[in-house]
């Protein structure tokens, strides 16, 4: 999730239609909202996580961070890439029923100056090579059929 806050728009069954309302939406999908708004902005620093999976995270500033103790006393399990002891951005954090990782990932609004494309895009590439593909597997080949998606297509 890279932006602002994270499911900051819903939409509402109940009265079927879009629900702008900031952390509403947070606290449908995980059941309590874990981003606030900072005003002033915050600098946050690259922790020994996020120097690990990101070499190139450098120190920034977010107003949109996830707070680290409302992860703690939900009983989020968490990883803070970087962080001020308090707020955390970017973070990855899930609950016992998530079957993978929220990842909150440079998100900021209104005017705050975050990186650039190609610094995000450069230390969303390191996190997910150094940190998530591990978790990844091969496929076996065994018993599959090996064939062009193209070729595959035109026997039809």
């Amino acid at each position: 999730m890279i932006g602002d806050y994270p499911f900051y728009y819903f939409w509402d069954f109940d009265v079927n239609h879009r629900v702008t309302n900031e952390g509403r939406g947070q606290q449908s999908v995980f059941g309590v909202q874990v981003t606030r708004g900072q005003d002033p902005a915050i600098a946050v620093t690259p922790t020994d996580l996020g120097k690990q999976y990101m070499p190139s995270l450098k120190q920034w500033t977010t107003n949109r961070a996830v707070e680290i103790g409302v992860l703690e006393q939900n009983n989020f399990e968490f990883e803070s890439y970087s962080d001020n002891g308090t707020h955390t951005d970017p973070v990855a954090y899930r609950t016992d029923d998530m079957e993978g990782w929220f990842i909150n990932f440079h998100t900021s609004c209104c005017g705050t100056a975050i990186p650039g494309n190609e610094q995000v895009a450069t230390e969303f590439a390191e996190l997910m090579a150094n940190r998530f593909a591990t978790e990844a597997q091969s496929v076996s080949p065994t018993g599959k059929v090996s064939v062009v998606w193209g070729e595959l297509k035109s026997q039809r």
